[in-house]
């Protein structure tokens, strides 16, 4: 079982749609679970809070859940599902 958790400053973050872009400083919180079932085969959950600097009411939420598993010692598989929630998209 593994468990891991990150906060602070982060480097700026860039949006851009449809040619409006988007840049500023964030505080970054997140963390990360896996959970090793056997040698060939984990569990994994994580998650992550963007908040810019100069923005309490803007966040970006990044999320994870995945599954991966050995098939032979080369070949596996890996699917995961992944969510992304911007609450002021670039306009």
């Amino acid at each position: 079982f593994f468990l891991r958790a990150e906060t602070g400053p982060s480097a700026a973050v860039l949006e851009s749609v449809a040619g409006n872009t988007q840049e500023y400083l964030v505080w970054r919180g997140a963390e990360r679970i896996e959970w090793r079932i056997s040698p060939a085969a984990s569990l994994w959950q994580s998650f992550e809070l963007l908040q810019p600097l100069d923005d309490a009411d803007n966040f970006l939420i990044n999320g994870e859940l995945g599954f991966n598993a050995a098939i032979t010692d080369r070949i596996g598989i890996q699917p995961k599902i992944l969510a992304t929630f911007d609450n002021e998209p670039p306009r």
